[in-house]
């Protein structure tokens, strides 16, 4: 049903924020949850943090911070709120918060590993050898980020498999398997680099940052990095777009599925349209050679009476006139389109065409 007006005072909204999800919220209150949020930020309204309900759902203990004191106004019209503030949807938006509320995901970042995952366990052990690194995870990182970056892909190891995905690491690079698909990723610290002209030859130094980037290559490839906000809270921004790109991945391989199959119906009905018209053509050829042969054969047994009647007229009936006549009307009826005598000699010839074929023709030559 729809709603006119809502209006809160700030200390209600307060403790709306904190009694339930943003997005359960919004849906109630018939706002964006992304309007919601600002109106939050605006009226300087704590907000619960990635994972907070998480943690509610697992029992663990939170703490609900104090309502600072206020320098906004007290009440706020949700509608009128959502209506000046446009809704800013990314393809991954939904996604991003169905991971978010996800009860089979964790996205909470503990201060130290718990029961790590086996690839991390593999790679700390293959990072801890003597003889340089070799396999393992692909983390490129200093010794004073490594706990962290063990941390960070173990979570997110834990949310991917959680999603019905898996990791795979196959010659020293990293692969989160969704969809069967593969997606290159690696963990890395960003350097600032320096060019110096040097007196003979320029060279470059690479000063580190302390700044971890995560990155997934291939179709749709993107980039995260500390910023205003530390990796650890983009994870479920992190599967939101990998998932949505992979998924768009599919529907474009489906959609050129239906239009090669549908391509193919149309070239498959055209070629038996095709194949129809030739039948037809051909056919017609046939019943219209069979109707010229026809007018030939009355023409022809038309002759062979009138020579009769000739001879019979001038008493010329002799021996070799009655084997031409009997010869003349057995290649009538050979040639008649309705009897198709046999003929021994003429077997092999082309009515329509009356003549040998190839071979024969070239062996008479």
């Amino acid at each position: 049903m729809s709603m006119d007006k809502v209006t809160l005072t700030r200390k209600e909204l307060f403790d709306l924020v904190w009694a339930e999800p943003m997005t359960t919220l919004a849906k109630r209150y018939e706002i964006s949850d992304v309007g919601l949020r600002k109106t939050c930020i605006r009226m300087n309204i704590p907000i619960p943090k990635v994972g907070h309900w998480q943690r509610v759902k697992a029992g663990r203990k939170i703490s609900i911070p104090h309502l600072p004191s206020p320098d906004v106004k007290e009440e706020v019209t949700l509608q009128e709120i959502d209506r000046a503030i446009p809704r800013k949807e990314y393809p991954w938006s939904q996604r991003q918060r169905e991971i978010e509320e996800d009860p089979r995901v964790n996205l909470v970042v503990p201060d130290k590993l718990h029961q790590p995952d086996e690839l991390i366990v593999e790679t700390k052990r293959i990072f801890s050898g003597k003889d340089g690194r070799r396999g393992g995870l692909n983390i490129n990182v200093p010794k004073e980020l490594m706990q962290r970056a063990f941390l960070f892909m173990d979570m997110l190891i834990k949310i991917l498999r959680a999603r019905g995905h898996s990791i795979e690491v196959t010659y020293n690079e990293t692969y989160a398997i969704i969809r069967e698909q593969q997606v290159k990723i690696q963990l890395r610290e960003r350097h600032r680099i320096v060019n110096n002209p040097g007196n003979s030859w320029p060279t470059r130094d690479f000063i580190p940052t302390g700044v971890m980037v995560f990155k997934s290559e291939g179709y749709g490839g993107y980039e995260w990095q500390d910023g205003k906000r530390k990796l650890e809270s983009q994870l479920s921004n992190i599967v939101a777009k990998i998932e949505t790109k992979i998924d768009e991945l599919h529907e474009c391989w489906r959609k050129n599925r239906i239009r090669e199959e549908e391509e193919n119906k149309r070239l498959q009905i055209q070629k038996e349209k095709d194949q129809r018209k030739q039948k037809e053509l051909r056919d017609f050829k046939k019943l219209l050679n069979k109707s010229l042969r026809w007018q030939q054969v009355k023409i022809l047994r038309d002759f062979i009476a009138d020579a009769d009647a000739r001879a019979v007229s001038s008493n010329e009936v002799s021996d070799e006139f009655k084997n031409w006549k009997t010869w003349a009307m057995k290649k009538a009826d050979w040639y008649d389109p309705y009897r198709e005598a046999e003929d021994a000699l003429l077997i092999e010839v082309d009515k329509e065409k009356l003549s040998m074929p190839r071979t024969t023709a070239s062996f008479e030559d």
